[in-house]
């Protein structure tokens, strides 16, 4: 069948890889491995690893072949082809044991067996150049100050990255295009953005759900104040960003024009504005009703996760 074919092709992949982790494992123990004048030109042996088993099958004669470069789909195969339950021991005895010298087939296990052999170890969230020297700014989430709280720190540049006590990435979805200026080499990856006149234009009182963490876990509620607040952290060389941005601004709609023309909506030159007359193609102001503009403040606020409160 064409899903076993392709199944039989992935194991043969996985095998050459299996080859080349091998040798590559091989150098790196030369490299490390003590030398001692007797044994300087003696190459340390290769070391046996042992690859992880994947669920497939070999039932299959194309499945022992070595190597193969790449592979096709076949009209009609699912992105997802089913997968028996059953480990063949190909991925982990390597490529060059003949066929008759191979195990007899794993019988069958359970999917929790699985997961232990697929994933041995625990999954590590974020990493660091060396794990050594790793100490997090300390954040008290829900404290009611800000210098008590901490800031928020997910940076990775060289100042910042053993302190950062956040995963992630600044300016929501729009890193990505910063990620593409850093790749083709017209953003320096050091670059820090100038927040100086970045104040919000617009005062927003303390609010107690601020101190409490069960209340807000989505965003960080002094991230609109970062550069004042946690000032002495900037000063101090820490990559600490705001993830909300205000500003003010007018809202123009054809449904409030229609309301103020109809005299539901009065024009106070504070909250309701007139708006400016368009102009002909001769420069002259049109004629007729403008309509109106609500003054307006508006946020745009990055999510920053707060996974216990997230939890709960």
């Amino acid at each position: 069948m064409a899903s076993n074919e392709v199944l039989s092709q992935i194991l043969a992949q996985l095998e050459a890889l299996q080859l080349s982790q091998a040798q590559l494992q091989s150098k790196l123990d030369s490299m490390t491995s003590p030398i001692s004048p007797s044994s300087s030109r003696i190459a340390t042996p290769p070391r046996k690893t042992a690859g992880l088993p994947i669920p497939t099958r070999t039932d299959s004669p194309s499945a022992l072949v070595p190597n193969a470069a790449s592979y096709s789909s076949s009209p009609g195969l699912s992105t997802s082809p089913p997968v028996p339950s059953v480990l063949s021991q190909a991925a982990v005895i390597g490529p060059n044991v003949t066929a008759l010298e191979r195990p007899a087939l794993t019988p069958t296990i359970s999917s929790k067996e699985r997961e232990k052999v697929l994933y041995p170890q625990r999954v590590i969230i974020t990493t660091y150049p060396d794990q050594s020297g790793i100490k997090p700014v300390p954040i008290n989430w829900g404290a009611e100050k800000p210098v008590d709280r901490g800031p928020v720190v997910c940076s990775r540049q060289n100042n910042s990255i053993k302190l950062r006590n956040a995963i992630g990435a600044h300016s929501g979805s729009y890193s990505i295009y910063r990620a593409l200026a850093i790749a083709i080499g017209t953003l320096d990856p050091t670059h820090k953005p100038n927040y100086s006149l970045t104040e919000p234009p617009v005062d927003i009182p303390f609010v107690p759900a601020w101190a409490d963490p069960k209340k807000i876990v989505s965003f960080d509620p002094w991230g609109h104040l970062t550069p004042q607040v946690f000032k002495e952290q900037t000063d101090a060389g820490i990559d600490v960003r705001p993830s909300i941005a205000i500003t003010k601004a007018h809202i123009k709609m054809s449904e409030l024009d229609t309301a103020a023309a109809n005299g539901a909506l009065t024009i106070d030159g504070k909250i309701v504005l007139q708006s400016i007359p368009l102009k002909d193609e001769h420069g002259q102001p049109m004629q007729g009703f403008p309509g109106v503009e609500l003054v307006t403040s508006k946020a745009a606020v990055e999510p920053v996760w707060y996974l216990p409160g997230v939890a709960e």
